[in-house]
């Protein structure tokens, strides 16, 4: 019992110092090791406990069985590994990212529904617009939608696309 207590305390500690070892360096290194089959269900107790999150950095320990470390030590078959995860900040900068990609989204929306509009119900030539962008800058329309255009204009459109 002794000698099972002091095992997975010497787990532990090399698990903590891993940990450490990671966040000194910012996530900067591979934190990985093998371990025996012995006390999985204590071992991955502890390993959910030494997890990290925070603001900055996130990491959470696996382990599997692995045929590589079996290779290397027949009484360690199982690989821990530290992996990435993502950190609060990361996490709240996704969100924010998906806030604004759904806005931006929401927006092209709406310009398509205006391209689309405009593209149906406006016809005019280079000579049209010209002719229109002169009236206005001398403010002979007042519709927002070009309800008062010159009979001129819709005729040279007209007979622009009939042609």
């Amino acid at each position: 019992m002794s000698s099972e207590k002091e095992q997975l305390k010497g787990f532990e500690s090399l698990v903590i110092k891993l940990k450490n070892e990671y966040a000194e360096k910012n996530g900067e290194v591979t934190c990985e090791f093998s371990t025996s089959e012995e006390m999985l269900v204590e071992k991955l107790g502890i390993l959910n406990k030494h997890s990290l999150h925070n603001n900055e950095l996130s990491a959470f320990w696996i382990m599997f069985p692995c045929n590589t470390c079996k290779g290397y030590h027949e009484d360690r078959p199982i690989h821990v590994l530290l992996q990435d995860g993502i950190s609060f900040q990361n996490q709240a900068d996704l969100s924010n990212i998906k806030v604004l990609h759904s806005k931006i989204e929401q927006q092209n929306h709406e310009l398509e529904v205006i391209k689309t509009h405009c593209e149906n119900h406006i016809s005019m030539t280079p000579e049209s617009v010209a002719e229109l962008v002169e009236l206005a800058i001398k403010g002979h329309y007042s519709s927002p939608n070009c309800g008062n255009v010159p009979d001129s204009i819709i005729e040279a459109s007209y007979l622009s696309d009939t042609k």
